[in-house]
């Protein structure tokens, strides 16, 4: 049963995560940093469900992204997944109770990971620009995963007795 709502978690928010990605985050921007909803809900994912299910889910985001956009999808897909599998990776190899602190962490290091490879698979101009929207956007995402943790907290991490 908890396979199915962490599921069904998962294919909502990849829906609210692609709609928010194209109408609310240029309108919360600050100072041209926008939040990206979708490595939020796979930051999550990597630290409380199973490494299929986020990779998949970031694949899913990916696509969907790619096509809002109208623009090459293969940088994308690479980076959401490549990222998304190696944090679920990490995560399984640590097997530590998920806390918020954790989970913060992971979507921030997602962040800043994506960006990097996407930066070297596909340039862009300046540097200085580059460096600091992925910081930005790093510590947005790991700001706002955190009211999303503790909303799913009860059905995302299992109990331990």
């Amino acid at each position: 049963m908890r396979g199915f709502r962490v599921f069904l978690i998962a294919f909502i928010g990849a829906w609210l995560g692609l709609i928010l990605n194209a109408s609310l985050a240029p309108r919360i921007a600050v100072v041209g940093i926008q939040p990206d909803f979708c490595l939020v809900l796979t930051g999550l994912l990597s630290v409380t469900a199973t490494r299929i299910l986020t990779t998949s889910t970031s694949f899913a985001c990916a696509v969907g992204m790619g096509v809002l956009a109208g623009v090459n999808m293969f940088q994308l897909v690479i980076t959401r997944v490549l990222a998304a599998f190696l944090g679920s990776s990490v995560s399984a190899s640590l097997s530590a109770e998920p806390s918020p602190f954790s989970v913060a962490v992971f979507t921030a290091g997602q962040t800043i990971f994506c960006q990097t490879v996407y930066f070297f698979i596909a340039p862009s101009g300046g540097f200085g620009r580059f460096l600091g929207d992925t910081i930005g956007g790093a510590a947005f995402n790991g700001l706002l995963v955190l009211p999303l943790f503790a909303l799913l907290r009860k059905i995302l991490v299992p109990a331990r007795f």
